[in-house]
């Protein structure tokens, strides 16, 4: 500590290239004056706490009549049973019931403990509770059978019938839940809605969404928040306004037999993008539903060559498809016509093919004349997946691609210099 009094200091620096520069300050040092008889006093007497005067009526925020959320709501989602949507798809569809149950999930806090897990609905043909392993086609349900499928569902199904496509929930951009599904591009598809009641009309719209598709599945968790504020159905009653300028197809849904399951047959979209599906349900008493899908479109899968870092697609190709026979333990061809398609399929100038196949494990092979024959690994499909593997070739001289003619006549001096060196070597022995 420095005494009172005037100072200066005195700052030199000095870089690497010893060059120095010197600063000076100057500052004065005060004297401090210190009471010490009030210091004394302020210790004996200190001076009294301020006294708070508390108000008898609570602040505007400690009322209870700012909620940021809803308490109706907060109770809603911790007390209440699942929530709407989610309670609707228990009562439809028996088996995700009884899968909740089984996981002690009853209540709309208890959603979060499906962390992680993709909730997939039941096929056509799992609602049904038949024993088959492969679909069955509406026409060979019984009448009990049919009573079964649950209402206002659209079903995706092809191959006559025997294959069922997956469909999946995922949360759209507005916080909803919507039905999701991935299909072929290019392939016959088979829709299929029960409506609850007697109906004018059932009409269906493909609409083109995006290129890139903007949804996915995703775990039920992250549903959680959008349950708990929306209460979404999949049949809204509404009357949708369809955009003419991303309309694709415009069909009706047809009920033939008079059973109440409305049946459309349509071809799926050629190009690969995000597309919706929605299906206009006229009621004759209670007017219009709608029940919207988002269809992911996958491209057909196709046969080619590379040429440096182009791909070349090879016409003519043939490729097979064999099933494994659970009961024989081998690989057969897959019986491509009980499923309304052929096989082995030959491609075109796209070298494009596809199978559309119900759950099993599958193996490709594929031939084409001055190219090597390819054989895959065994392939296990699930539910609503086709088959459709981009497959590279190799030509028969495929070596002799990567060879230009100075590494050849290089080559051929090296053969000819190894001859001479061995054929003299035999002389001298």
């Amino acid at each position: 500590v420095l005494p009172p009094g005037d100072y200066e200091l005195v700052i030199t620096a000095t870089d690497l290239a010893k060059n120095s520069a010197t600063s000076t300050v100057f500052f004065t040092v005060l004297a401090m004056k210190i009471n010490i008889v009030d210091k004394i006093v302020d210790f004996i007497f200190p001076e009294p706490e301020p006294i708070v005067n508390i108000s008898k009526t609570a602040p505007e925020v400690m009322k209870g009549d700012w909620n940021i959320i809803p308490e109706a709501k907060v109770n809603k989602f911790v007390f209440d049973p699942l929530p709407r949507e989610i309670s609707a798809l228990a009562q439809k569809f028996p088996k995700l019931s009884s899968t909740f149950k089984k996981l002690g999930i009853g209540k709309a806090s208890d959603v979060s403990r499906l962390q992680s897990i993709k909730l997939t609905l039941p096929t056509l043909t799992q609602t049904t509770d038949l024993p088959s392993f492969t679909s069955i086609p509406l026409a060979k349900l019984t009448f009990s059978a049919k009573k079964k499928i649950p209402t206002e569902i659209v079903f995706v199904r092809a191959g006559a019938e025997l294959v069922d496509f997956g469909v999946t929930l995922s949360l759209g951009d507005k916080g909803n839940i919507q039905q999701v599904t991935s299909i072929i591009a290019n392939q016959p598809l088979r829709l299929v809605v029960k409506p609850e009641g007697s109906v004018n009309s059932v009409k269906g719209y493909i609409l083109f969404k995006s290129k890139t598709p903007t949804i996915s599945s995703i775990p039920l968790d992250s549903l959680t928040a959008s349950l708990m504020f929306s209460e979404p159905k999949f049949a809204k009653q509404e009357t949708p306004v369809i955009d003419q300028e991303f309309l694709i197809n415009e069909f009706e849904y047809k009920d033939d037999d008079g059973d109440g399951i409305y049946i459309a047959d349509i071809l799926g979209p050629a190009v690969d993008a995000e597309y919706e599906i929605v299906t206009v349900i006229d009621y004759v008493n209670t007017g219009e539903k709608t029940i919207r899908m988002i269809a992911l479109v996958d491209p057909e899968g196709y046969i080619y060559e590379r040429e440096g870092n182009n791909e070349i697609r090879i016409n003519g190709a043939i490729i097979s498809l064999y099933w494994l026979d659970q009961e024989r333990r081998e690989y057969i061809l897959w019986p491509a016509k009980d499923f309304n398609q052929q096989n082995p399929q030959t491609t075109d100038r796209r070298g494009t093919y596809s199978f559309l196949v119900p759950e099993g494990m599958y193996s490709l092979k594929v031939q084409a004349p001055g190219y090597l024959v390819y054989e895959g690994k065994p392939i296990e499909v699930k539910v609503g997946s086709g088959i459709h593997q981009n497959i590279e070739l190799k030509t028969s001289f495929w070596l002799l691609k990567y060879l230009d003619w100075r590494t050849l006549i290089l080559l051929l001096i090296g053969i000819l210099l190894i001859y001479n060196f061995y054929r003299d070597i035999k002389k001298k022995i």
